[in-house]
């Protein structure tokens, strides 16, 4: 019987000599998902980087390219998963977080691990576990413009420092969802690094600094630069009811159920105010929107409402991973956001 999974090609140590020319053309020459091992100059201990989970998102791969081009050797043995290649490789290039008819690779690392996407999740899941790494980092970028910032369920001192490696930001989440960050554990932190959109310059520097730090750290709980954190809990997702028609503008589209603000972006880790108009509502219907935390109760009412058919919070927020691409916005969310009181600096 054919085996329905994806086969995860690997690559040992890798020479910049057998490096392709750009990231681009790598991902275009692959025929599937790809683990890359790099031995280290302590071979007793080992490290996991994912990246690409998303296939819009290519800033952890072209950081990784560019370090082993470089010829750099880490300080441990370090193992590299590069996960929705098909995805990114589907024209225009890194343009598809996944395809329509699989599931969200980022969404299936718990059971129950179904479909093709489930069942790559799983390989990879019982192939980390089988190594036994010290931690491990997962390389993203933000749906939509914005700074770098960290993910983490837990908020002890690793995931902190691993968290210093890239960033001062770090939210701490309670919302569940699948992802490859939620597999942490006490003897192996995990967290997800955002490093900004996708086609920031500065995104692919964070990815490459912090990649940089990271690998070549004797100690991954030391970071080179410790950074203050900003730290942001118990953040909520708005998300948009399935059958919402929304558009982006200046002004209300009245053809539409939702119009948001076409300068959605620029709150990302901004502070949002009373006074400022998030979206118009023709309908004046505030069912279309949820307000969903972690224990996914919906608290639309307590946080925002509509006047004049404009969305308004009713106390400060900040906000991040707003994006002002529809189908992200429908499919996941429109963004996530703390109450001003859940941040806090340490």
């Amino acid at each position: 019987m054919r085996d329905p999974y994806p086969v995860i090609e690997i690559w040992e140590n890798p020479t910049p000599e057998q490096m392709t020319h750009s990231a681009e053309t790598l991902v275009q020459q692959l025929t599937g998902p790809l683990w890359i091992s790099i031995e280290g100059t302590d071979t007793s201990r080992c490290r996991v980087i994912t990246t690409l989970l998303h296939g819009n998102e290519p800033s952890g791969l072209y950081a990784l390219h560019e370090w082993i081009c470089a010829g750099h050797k880490p300080a441990v043995t370090l193992h590299c998963f590069i996960g929705a290649v098909t995805a990114a490789q589907t024209a225009p290039l890194f343009s598809h977080r996944h395809l329509s008819d699989q599931r969200d690779l980022n969404r299936c690392f718990r059971p129950p691990f179904d479909g093709e996407q489930g069942g790559l999740a799983k390989r990879v899941l019982q192939r980390i576990e089988s190594l036994h790494p010290e931690c491990a980092i997962d390389i993203h970028n933000t749906s939509g413009a914005g700074p770098a910032f960290a993910v983490s369920i837990q908020l002890d001192q690793e995931h902190q420092r691993l968290a210093q490696h890239f960033t001062h930001r770090l939210v701490l989440t309670e919302l569940l969802l699948g992802a490859f960050m939620e597999m942490t554990h006490a003897t192996m932190p995990v967290i997800t690094i955002e490093c900004g959109g996708a086609h920031e310059q500065s995104a692919h520097q964070v990815a490459a600094q912090g990649l940089d730090s990271f690998a070549r750290s004797e100690d991954p709980f030391q970071p080179t630069i410790p950074q203050a954190l900003d730290i942001y809990r118990h953040p909520l997702r708005l998300e948009i009811a399935p059958g919402t028609s929304i558009s982006y503008g200046r002004e209300v589209n009245s053809g539409k159920d939702l119009t948001i603000i076409s300068h959605i972006e620029q709150f990302n880790f901004g502070i949002v105010t009373p006074s400022q108009p998030l979206a118009w509502l023709p309908h004046s219907n505030l069912s279309i929107l949820r307000a969903v935390d972690s224990r996914q109760q919906d608290r639309i009412k307590e946080v925002f409402h509509i006047k004049e058919q404009k969305l308004y919070v009713k106390r400060p927020i900040k906000l991040f991973m707003a994006t002002s691409q529809a189908p992200i916005a429908l499919s996941d969310c429109l963004f996530y956001f703390v109450l001003e009181e859940d941040h806090r600096i340490v």
